[in-house]
């Protein structure tokens, strides 16, 4: 005799296939990690692909599994972003303003530290090196743009030293 099955059990049975792909990523992450040198397929594989994971998910939503692996990745993704001159998910105001879990602990440091890194990371890709190469370099000591560009990167300074990021 086959049981029925109610909304409860394909939730129990939806949870635990999700814990099976979280395992198995971070299983593929660390064999990845171990057997290369350059790192490159770690960085696709375990962070590229656990942060597309979270993405998918709602940011106002999480659960405390989920929350400790959005907190555990989320710098490791700004500094991804930053290296690779990349944009990024966390920048985006769902994920910015999103609630955090009462489950986890971090200090809020740590959170305005990631939300400031984001923004430099965003401004730099988006204004910064754009409009700086733009401009030939014997003529960038007297553009008012690069001023501008200056006058920005020193308010980012600012903010980090009132912060004390």
């Amino acid at each position: 005799m086959r049981r029925a099955v109610g909304p409860l059990d394909k939730r129990k049975r939806v949870t635990r296939c999700q814990s099976c792909v979280k395992r198995r990523i971070k299983c593929q992450g660390l064999f990845e990690l171990m057997s290369e040198t350059s790192g490159e397929r770690w960085i696709k594989h375990m962070l590229y692909g656990t942060c597309r994971i979270l993405q998918s998910k709602d940011p106002g939503n999480l659960g405390p599994l989920s929350e400790r692996l959005f907190e555990a990745f989320s710098l490791l993704e700004a500094s991804r972003a930053i290296i690779y001159g990349e944009s990024t998910f966390l920048f985006q105001d769902s994920w910015m303003k999103r609630n955090k879990s009462s489950a986890t602990d971090s200090s809020d440091s740590m959170e305005a530290m990631l939300g400031f890194l984001v923004r430099v990371s965003m401004w730099s890709k988006s204004s910064f090196f754009y409009h700086l190469e733009a401009i030939p370099s014997r003529l960038r000591a007297s553009n008012p743009t690069v001023q501008l560009l200056t006058l920005q990167a020193r308010y980012f300074q600012v903010e980090a030293e009132r912060k004390d990021i």
